[in-house]
């Protein structure tokens, strides 16, 4: 190697060095000052089509960690796309019921184990009943009520549900505007889009490289930086989402916000209504669980604001309220965890699990006895 060539060489290692030391420092800065606050969700999305729509869905056959100070939790997707260690066909057994769990990150389980999501909860329950009851955990980070009805009735009906559990969550509200999916002409739901795929492609090359899958798992740093991108991105979607609320609901509003809120509600209404509607026509049962909104450390309020919750008790056939669930606790701080974004706890899964088994798991005949068994 030439002279020239030998000092090329010594200034890139030079500089890789330095990146090297720069990252590394930037790292352990990070770590010791915003661990509480930083937390290594990776989503692993891709594109999917459900009839004439494209949203998002897990990629499936994967696996992958979440991490954040309070623990490290194991994710892993099945063939459908579902978090379940078990792949499904459309047809279902003979005597077999169904359910199928809609709903947001909480429905997924963030921040909670495999096995300790509410919808496993309900599929052990029934299991240590010998009820053949199958339940499908069809729930994805930042999905809202539009979305989800999207994908009850473009794929979820596919499966033949007898139950439909949906998940509330209180950010559902700015979730069914930003996504501009549907949206309300003279107090009717119209569908005027047919895409939303929010980060699938940007995100895509850096679930495909192997550093940068790893880094989502482990770095800090890494973490931070695409948190805020994330983040940025949220906030200016439901920017232009009030920017856009339709003048009717506007009249006499002096605060954009508040008029985007009064046009979240009587979507999330319509929407809701909407749901009932189909399940109610093709026999299913449909069993609303508010998911508790976090106020404090040892403090939740209701999702479902005033004005949803009448509609929401006309619409399903149950409503799991959290202040049923959750009110009688001692101390409510065990409901979400205590640092990262306050997802719900093993505990807070298990009592929303045991809530639904006490409602289904009634209802479902035991398979018949087979002959000459005790």
């Amino acid at each position: 190697m030439t002279k020239t060539g030998k000092r090329r060489l010594a200034r890139l290692m030079g500089v890789v060095l330095f990146l090297a030391l720069f990252l590394g420092a930037g790292e352990l800065f990070v770590r010791l000052v915003f661990r509480e606050k930083i937390v290594l969700f990776p989503r692993f999305h891709e594109e999917a089509q459900y009839g004439p729509f494209t949203l998002r869905r897990l990629r499936p056959n994967t696996t992958f960690y979440h991490r954040s100070v309070d623990g490290s939790w194991r994710f892993q997707i099945n063939a459908q796309g579902f978090r379940d260690t078990h792949d499904y066909a459309y047809d279902k057994g003979p005597g077999v019921r169904r359910v199928l769990c809609l709903g947001d990150s909480h429905t997924q389980g963030f921040e909670c184990g495999q096995s300790d999501t509410y919808a496993q909860v309900l599929e052990q329950a029934a299991a240590a009943r010998r009820l053949p009851l199958e339940v499908f955990n069809a729930g994805i980070s930042g999905f809202g009520t539009a979305e989800q009805l999207i994908f009850l009735e473009q794929e979820g009906l596919k499966y033949r549900p007898d139950y439909v559990v949906l998940g509330f969550y209180a950010n559902d509200l700015d979730d069914n505007a930003k996504c501009g999916l549907f949206g309300l002409q003279d107090g009717q739901l119209v569908t005027n889009k047919m895409a939303h795929i929010p980060g699938v492609r940007v995100l895509r090359p850096f679930q495909n490289f192997p550093v940068t899958r790893w880094l989502s798992q482990h770095s800090y740093l890494y973490s931070l930086v695409m948190n805020n991108i994330w983040v940025f991105m949220k906030n200016r979607l439901s920017q232009q989402a009030a920017e856009a609320a339709p003048v009717e609901y506007t009249v006499g509003m002096t605060n954009q916000w508040a008029a985007a809120r009064q046009y979240q509600e009587k979507l999330t209404a319509a929407l809701l209504q909407r749901m009932g509607q189909t399940c109610r026509s093709h026999g299913i049962k449909l069993i609303v669980v508010e998911i508790p909104n976090r106020t404090g450390p040892a403090s939740f309020e209701p999702s479902l604001p005033p004005a949803l919750r009448e509609v929401a008790v006309a619409s399903a056939d149950s409503v799991l309220w959290s202040t049923n669930l959750f009110g009688n606790l001692p101390d409510c701080s065990v409901i979400f965890r205590a640092h990262g974004q306050w997802h719900l706890t093993e505990k807070a899964h298990n009592l929303i699990g045991e809530a639904l088994a006490g409602l289904i798991l009634p209802q479902i005949a035991p398979p018949p006895a087979r002959p000459g068994s005790q």
